[in-house]
C-alpha cells in the first residue's frame, strides 16, 4: 500500500514538473515575440548600412581631383574644446577636436603665443550655437568659417586657411 502512494505521488511530481517546464518554454516564446516585435530597433552605427540610403560612389579622375591642403600649408594641432551648447543649461556637451591649416610652419610660434586667446574665442562662438545648429551640416560649414575668422581677426592677419574638425561630438 506505501509503494502504491509513492508511486501515484511520484507521478504527480511528474506532472507538476512537465506543466512548469511547458510554462515556462510557453513564457518564452511569448516574450520574444513580444520584444522583437513592438520594441524599437536601435539606429545602426556609423559606417554599417542600415537603413539609410547609399548614394552611390562617383568616381574621380585624378586630374580632377583637387589637393585639400595647399603645398606650403602647415596643419597645427589646436586640440579638444569642450562646451555647453546654448540652451541646454548644462545638461549636454559638445567636444571636438580641432586642427588649423595654417598658411606656413612659420606661423606655430604665433599659434602657441596666443593660444589661450584663440581657445577662448573657438569656446565662445561654439558654446553660442545651438543642438540644431550644431548638428546641421551647412551649419557646421558656416561655422568652421566663423571661427577661421574670428581667429584671423584676433592674430591681424590671415594665418589660418581652414579648420578641421577630427572629432565632432555631441551627449
Amino acid at each position: 500500500m506505501a509503494e502504491e502512494g509513492r508511486s501515484r505521488g511520484g507521478s504527480l511530481d511528474m506532472k507538476n514538473l512537465m506543466m512548469y517546464f511547458g510554462t515556462m518554454v510557453m513564457m518564452t516564446a511569448v516574450a520574444f515575440v513580444l520584444v522583437t516585435k513592438f520594441l524599437p530597433q536601435p539606429a545602426p552605427a556609423p559606417g554599417e548600412g542600415g537603413g539609410a540610403v547609399q548614394q552611390p560612389k562617383q568616381k574621380i579622375r585624378r586630374s580632377e581631383a583637387k589637393p585639400v591642403l595647399d603645398e606650403e600649408s602647415f596643419l597645427y594641432q589646436f586640440g579638444d574644446v569642450i562646451v555647453n551648447p546654448a540652451g541646454t543649461e548644462g545638461t549636454r556637451f559638445l567636444r571636438v577636436t580641432i586642427y588649423l591649416e595654417l598658411a606656413s610652419a612659420e606661423y606655430q610660434k604665433l599659434i602657441e603665443k596666443f593660444k589661450p586667446a584663440l581657445q577662448d574665442v573657438a569656446i565662445q562662438i561654439l558654446s553660442s550655437k545651438t543642438i540644431p545648429e550644431l548638428e546641421d551640416l551647412d551649419s557646421r560649414n558656416k561655422l568652421r568659417g566663423e571661427i577661421v575668422s574670428a581667429m584671423n581677426r584676433l592674430l591681424g592677419r590671415e594665418i589660418i586657411l581652414k579648420l578641421f574638425f577630427t572629432e565632432f561630438v555631441i551627449q
